[in-house]
């Protein structure tokens, strides 16, 4: 009989170790006592280690992370956590000055803040960084004329593809990506050819990883079939305290009004499974994104913030 591998366990600072699915749980029982801060989800940690750079450590009783700009995959420092702040900051500060890495902390919950009192701490708001919270109930009825254009995008779509059809289901049961990896690729020619602004060169490693996982069960994946061909997806992650986490979600920018049918209905699923919000994500300054959430009319932000040292 095969001996059980030794559980993995996130090292006491300074040391750290690779984010691996043998430390998902470890990880959440650090997220799940705070609102649901998309950088420190544990499947967002994993799967945007596009370059192989992202680890965790604890300092004072905090989650420390090593993470990577979303965009350039750049090296940086974060924590998630309320205890001794000052000092925990100026010691990963210490700590990245010696490595060489950005010697500004990014990232920062708001909870981790909160309690700073300090003249030689920089805390700055970073607008770009904040996740986007949405009632899962106005989504789903798209009730009032702030919605209008939602409901005539939604039912444009029904009109136009009166066979299409929905489709939910755990991911731990996906046969094949085949098709997500299809709705992607004509994503990224859209955005291409129309010359919009999106990350093509992480995101999609990201979601190839998020996909690639042995354990995705607590993982859903919502699709739109027209004509047994997927046109859309998004993949969600029901949390505790009546969350969920919109991970990554794409369509075909040729199906009219698809994306707005497309969360109408995950919405009404989100409904059932007893979610009240979901988080989005931020928008990393991205003019057309930041444009697309603000059209949802956030309930709320989750505020994140930079530090560095005066």
């Amino acid at each position: 009989m095969d001996r059980a591998m030794p559980r993995k366990k996130i090292p006491t600072f300074p040391e750290f170790i690779d984010v691996s699915p043998e430390l998902q749980v470890e990880i959440e029982s650090f997220t799940h006592s705070f609102e649901p801060y998309s950088d420190f989800n544990f499947f967002s940690l994993y799967s945007w280690d596009t370059v192989s750079n992202r680890k965790v450590s604890i300092l004072n009783n905090n989650l420390v992370a090593q993470m990577t700009d979303y965009e350039t995959g750049e090296p940086l420092l974060s924590f998630l956590g309320t205890n001794n702040q000052v000092e925990t900051i100026k010691s990963l500060i210490k700590h990245a000055q010696e490595l060489g890495l950005s010697e500004t902390l990014h990232y920062v919950p708001e909870v981790s803040v909160s309690k700073i009192n300090d003249s030689f701490i920089i805390i700055n708001e970073k607008r770009g960084d904040f996740d986007y919270l949405y009632s899962v109930k106005d989504i789903a009825e798209l009730k009032g004329g702030k919605y209008s254009k939602k409901r005539q995008l939604t039912n444009v779509f029904i009109k136009n593809n009166p066979g299409a059809h929905f489709v939910q289901e755990d991911m731990s049961n996906i046969k094949s990506d085949t098709e997500i990896l299809e709705i992607l690729k004509n994503w990224q020619e859209n955005k291409t050819n129309s010359d919009k602004e999106c990350d093509l060169d992480h995101e999609p490693v990201a979601i190839d990883r998020l996909l690639k996982l042995k354990d995705k069960s607590k993982l859903i994946l919502s699709y739109v079939l027209i004509e047994g061909k997927a046109v859309a997806f998004s993949i969600d992650e029901i949390l505790p305290n009546k969350y969920a986490l919109a991970h990554y979600s794409k369509f075909d920018t040729t199906y009219r009004g698809v994306n707005e049918y497309l969360n109408r209905r995950i919405a009404t699923e989100l409904i059932a499974k007893g979610v009240e919000l979901w988080n989005w994500e931020q928008d990393l300054d991205l003019e057309n994104l930041r444009y697309s959430k603000m059209s949802y009319l956030p309930t709320k932000f989750i505020n994140k913030y930079s530090i560095a040292l005066r």
